[in-house]
């Protein structure tokens, strides 16, 4: 039996071990830093999940909501999950990188789902100007979409999006929307051909949600109780229930080499400091790209060499509305993304929507691709 060894838990690794999965006589292993929730607050959680909002104790709620707080540098707030900033913790992962220029700190995950924890669940694939400098084309790419949008949940809609971002799966409707969600939305279908004009396209959002089961407890920013919102740890947890892949967690991977026509990973233990050395036949390291880079530099013995990367930067813009909607405090609501609008104002391809967001004082956060800009909004309730 031949063997393959995967080096993370994030969206790169789960796409390896899904389609690894599907290949008889293969042993699959995972090695992780596997960081996760805090048993307490994991006990608060499954007490919530267990019941009705309306039985939830306030105190309680509280607790795991904690709004986003500031982060490391000048960007945008870094976002807590059931109260927990575990997703972001350092334990030995960002040694040797160094953020520049305001960029985020926060570049590796060690969480047991990586970022998939913290994500606003919008997912949109890459439009075909966006793999003219790829070894790649969106054709080839798509039935890669396909296979995994066939995995997890999928919530949206055909609207005007479609265009430029095909569904390619029918997706689950949406939860319902909030009123000023629904008042954009309505403005853009009363002036569609003048926006349209100036390159201005507005469609629902696409979110890895099991939109059927939600129950608008106004708590996706800061962790659903119920689990709705797709997080890769649900793949793991589902090959491992299955017996599909063996899981090792609290290993940080150091290097990769070759000996003897096998491959190794030398990994650190977090907990004791221990290095333990694994084999296979094949590996695959799927730490993301700043993760990757920093094992093979490792590996190669890049320690005096500069490797730098850019990052897509973010800033928020503030909106105002000259029409009052109610505040959104008061009432519980689905608070992801809701819907996305491109900018492409000199008739350029859009490459993706980014994940954004109005709150009470109808902020939105702004992802820009070049000359081209992707824009997606949610309503959220805040404190």
């Amino acid at each position: 039996m031949t063997s393959a060894l995967i080096i993370g838990s994030g969206a790169a690794a789960a796409g390896a071990a899904l389609a690894l999965s599907h290949r008889e006589n293969l042993k699959i292993t995972v090695i992780d830093i596997g960081l996760q929730l805090e048993a307490d607050r994991e006990q608060l959680v499954a007490g919530l999940a267990s019941s009705s909002p309306g039985d939830w104790d306030e105190h309680t709620v509280e607790l795991i909501s904690k709004q986003p707080v500031s982060s490391r540098n000048s960007g945008v707030p870094e976002k807590r999950v059931f109260g927990s900033d575990y997703p972001f913790r350092n334990v030995g992962q960002l040694g040797g990188l160094t953020s520049v220029n305001g960029a985020n700190t926060s570049l590796i995950s060690p969480a047991y789902g990586g970022f998939s924890n913290v994500w606003g669940s919008q997912i949109m694939p890459f439009t075909p100007a966006a793999f003219e400098s790829w070894p790649v084309s969106a054709a080839v790419m798509r039935c890669h979409y396909e296979a995994i949008l066939n995995q997890i949940p999928f919530a949206g809609e055909e609207d005007d999006l479609a265009a430029r971002f095909p569904l390619m799966r029918s997706p689950a409707p949406l939860p319902s929307m909030s009123p000023r969600s629904l008042t954009v939305l309505k403005a853009y279908e009363r002036h569609r051909s003048r926006l349209n004009d100036r390159g201005i396209t507005i469609g629902k959002a696409r979110l890895a949600l099991d939109a059927q089961k939600c129950i608008r407890c106004g708590m996706c920013m800061t962790g659903c109780p119920y689990g709705l919102i797709y997080s890769t740890a649900q793949t793991f947890d589902t090959l491992r229930r299955a017996g599909r892949i063996t899981f090792y967690s609290d290993f940080l991977a150091l290097t990769v080499g070759e000996e003897n026509h096998r491959a190794a990973v030398v990994a650190r233990e977090i907990t004791t400091g221990r290095v333990r050395r694994f084999e296979a036949d094949r590996v695959y390291i799927a730490c993301g790209a700043i993760g990757t880079s920093r094992i093979v530099a490792n590996s190669l013995g890049l320690f005096d060499v500069d490797l730098p990367m850019l990052e897509s930067r973010q800033f928020v813009l503030p909106l105002l509305s000259l029409r009052a909607t109610e505040d959104p405090r008061n009432k519980r609501d689905f608070t992801l993304n809701q819907f996305n609008v491109i900018v492409a104002p000199d008739g350029g391809s859009a490459i993706a929507p980014s994940n954004c967001c109005i709150g009470l004082s109808a902020v939105m956060e702004f992802l820009s691709a070049a000359h081209t800009y992707g824009i997606s909004a949610q309503s959220a309730r805040t404190s």
